[in-house]
């Protein structure tokens, strides 16, 4: 295959020539997310913490003309403000598949946090071990919540279920339970030696977890598999911590992005973890821990999203994910990241045409230039890229990868726009079309979607 420009220098007259425009290719991603903006309760911001099976989100929201936010229930693409205990401010920071949310918030006339479970469209005070506070921090399918509350002698893990406040005890005193699994694991952090370390509760057993050879550990989610996440001070540094996922009796340092300080907050049943890293840069990243793999969850968008995230929250057993980021109109928004893996289901060429410049059909002259037009159907749930590849009598033309059909379906075609061929002898010929949308082209390959046709090249340059 030889560009036009060389073929007249070094004067092969019986090649046919190419020339095509050069665009970056896009590299393949084995899944990509498309964004959901979970918008506000009419404020500047709002933040989403928790995901149920289903997809109905929990978080919250600033309200419009104030700085107090309130506790939110986001489905079916309506954010439902859960209002408060009587006071000014609400959390909401877990919800399962029935709807059922577990936070916290200010009582009527109160500056101090009670837990919540709204149920049933109401906002239940699950009260304190006789102190002032308590906060919940998660719910499961079954609806117990776990949290901590204060008592006379300071703050303890609890669990809630059936109307009873259960006191898990401690590691040694405080403690505090932060997730809980479909199946009553629970995590959290208390005590031990003046250290504040992660443990795993189950089976009415407390276990310590440890940490990561520095001085403190916190759990923060845990799966039915007994997997814990959270995050950990390192070896050498009082400053430095790193997120990790506590499975098989070991505790895995998951890493930065190059920063000092990393947390993981989400894992579901697969062992993906959720969570925020900082760059070299000192940037706050989201990531997605999956395979061994930590990958910045801005990169596995689909093209031109227009959102910047900073952080990811939770992750339910579909793979979607929430969180927080800047939007397109840089406001700080709750996310919902669905994702949509593998090409599109229905890609198809419907016919392969030899066309002048303006793609009328025609018969090409031997020396004259000539067009592979190429239409195809598409029907894609997001941005797929494909690359298309022409090979005319075995000389190739690969041609730049571009996307089509964002989130729609339709019609399309590629032209005049990535190249000419000139033949210079008479004769019959074939083009063989492939249009991919996995950037492989690859005769194994059955997402490929191959036609070969003949024409007929007329006269002979002489």
């Amino acid at each position: 295959m030889l560009p036009t420009s060389w073929m007249r220098v070094i004067g092969f007259s019986w090649f046919h020539a190419v020339t095509f425009i050069g665009l970056a290719v896009i590299p393949a991603q084995a899944i990509q997310y498309v964004v959901t903006d979970l918008g506000t309760l009419g404020g500047t911001r709002s933040e989403a913490t928790g995901i149920s099976s289903n997809g109905q989100v929990a978080g919250f929201s600033r309200l419009a003309g104030s700085s107090d936010h309130h506790a939110f229930l986001y489905s079916g693409g309506t954010m439902q403000d859960l209002g408060t205990l009587g006071g000014t401010r609400s959390e909401a920071t877990g919800i399962n598949a029935s709807g059922e949310v577990a936070g916290w918030s200010y009582p009527t006339g109160s500056s101090y946090a009670h837990a919540f479970l709204y149920s049933g469209g109401t906002m239940q005070d699950l009260g304190t071990f006789g102190g002032s506070c308590s906060w919940a921090w998660g719910i499961n399918d079954s609806g117990q919540v776990v949290g901590s509350a204060d008592s006379t002698t300071g703050q303890i893990a609890f669990v809630y279920g059936e109307g009873i406040m259960q006191d898990l005890g401690t590691l040694t005193p405080p403690s505090v339970a932060r997730g809980i699994s479909s199946n009553g694991r629970i995590t959290g952090y208390s005590v031990v030696g003046g250290a504040t370390h992660a443990f795993l509760y189950d089976d009415g057993v407390m276990q310590d977890l440890g940490t990561l050879g520095g001085t403190h550990s916190f759990g923060l989610g845990v799966n039915a598999n007994g997997e814990v996440v959270g995050y950990s001070h390192i070896a050498g540094s009082e400053d430095e911590y790193h997120a990790f996922l506590y499975s098989g009796g070991v505790m895995q340092d998951l890493g930065t992005f190059g920063g000092t300080l990393s947390r993981a907050s989400g894992i579901n049943a697969s062992g993906q973890v959720v969570g925020w890293a900082y760059g070299a840069d000192e940037d706050l990243r989201p990531f997605l821990y999956s395979g061994g793999v930590m990958m910045n969850l801005n990169t596995l968008l689909v093209p031109d999203s227009g959102w910047t995230l900073w952080e990811a929250t939770a992750i339910n057993d579909a793979g979607q994910i929430v969180g927080s980021g800047w939007n397109a109109a840089h406001e700080n928004h709750a996310f919902l990241l669905t994702p949509v893996s593998g090409p599109s289901t229905n890609l198809a060429i419907t016919s392969v045409s030899i066309t002048d410049y303006d793609g009328n059909p025609i018969t090409p002259t031997a020396g004259e230039a000539f067009y592979v037009r190429v239409d195809f159907e598409y029907d894609d749930p997001v941005c797929t890229p494909y690359r298309i590849r022409r090979v005319v009598n075995g000389w190739e033309n690969l041609c730049p990868t571009v996307t089509w059909g964002c989130g729609g379906s339709g019609a399309n075609f590629f032209w005049h726009n990535w190249g000419s061929w000139v033949m210079h002898h008479g004769g019959t010929y074939s083009v063989t079309v492939t249009l991919d949308p996995d950037h492989v082209i690859n005769e194994a390959d059955e997402s490929d979607n191959t036609v070969t046709i003949e024409f007929t090249v007329e006269g002979t340059v002489t």
